[in-house]
């Protein structure tokens, strides 16, 4: 799976804690990243990478380890 920078984010299926969840994920991939002495360029290419990922990765993660009981229909 290939992620554009260029493509628009999609944050439909995520809830407001999975957004917190996310935030608090770069706060500490940022602290990470303070370790290589990057200039800032580099820096914020890279958190924007990490950020359509965790976002991916947490539309992934929802899908497969949610109880079939506890999804929702996607049609009525």
């Amino acid at each position: 799976m290939m992620i554009n920078s260029n493509d628009p984010i999609d944050l439909t299926g995520l809830n407001k804690r999975d957004l917190r969840d996310i935030e608090h994920s770069m706060v500490e991939e940022r602290e990470k990243l303070k370790q290589f002495d990057l200039d800032s360029v580099s820096t914020e290419c890279m958190m924007k990478a990490i950020y359509r990922t965790l976002i991916v990765i947490k539309k992934i993660n929802k899908e497969k380890y949610t109880p079939k009981k506890y999804k929702k229909p996607l049609c009525d």
